[in-house]
């Protein structure tokens, strides 16, 4: 007999909040990628993690190329992204949303246990470095910038710092990176160093 399947899977080829399917390079909002739950809705999916909140340890990161150099092609990202996700895969991390613009890159994340905020990063980092450099796509990329930003978010605030990495492109018509950093420093009280992310 076969399964009926449930609203939740019926809506699995619509890409709204979903996985961008191959060969949709171009897209403005980035990926969104939830081990946990594929496709569906946001806000349900962070009701279902409120429950396990002690076993979780999601992070806003964002981290910039050197000297914050606009090297990143919009036709480019969507390759640079499915790298992230697949490196944060092996390292057992789950990504809620990726995006950016040409001269940074946000991240919501689950950050496994076993491994530290900086190692993560470092690692991605690293190996991002030597693909882009390698890879044609990235003719004017030299490096990543030293640091990187992260602030801790509660499961039920995901719906809303997913929404606001998903529309980097709308952020950033009016607001560079350094003025996002800034406000981002600041609203996390912390205090902003030009010398920060460059």
């Amino acid at each position: 007999m076969r399964k009926r399947r449930s609203r939740d899977e019926s809506t699995a080829d619509q890409d709204t909040t979903g996985l961008v399917p191959e060969g949709t390079s171009g897209r403005r909002d980035g990926l969104m990628v939830a081990d946990l739950l594929l496709y569906g809705n946001i806000t349900i999916l962070a009701k279902n993690l409120s429950h396990m909140s002690h076993t979780l340890d999601i992070q806003h990161f964002v981290f910039a190329t050197k000297s914050r150099r606009p090297v990143i092609p919009m036709l480019a990202r969507e390759h640079l992204y499915r790298m992230i996700w697949h490196l944060l895969k092996e390292r057992r991390c789950t990504l809620y949303r990726i995006n950016g613009i040409e001269d940074h890159v946000h991240m919501v994340v689950n950050v496994h246990s076993s491994i530290s905020k900086a190692k993560l990063i470092q690692e991605i980092k690293s190996h991002t470095s030597q693909w882009m450099r390698k890879s044609g796509l990235f003719l004017d990329f030299d490096g990543w910038c030293d640091g990187f930003f992260s602030e801790s978010k509660d499961p039920m605030s995901l719906d809303t710092i997913i929404n606001y990495v998903r529309n980097q492109e709308v952020h950033h018509k009016g607001e560079g990176c350094k003025e996002e950093l800034e406000k981002l420093y600041r609203h996390t009280g912390r205090e902003w160093d030009e010398r920060e992310l460059s």
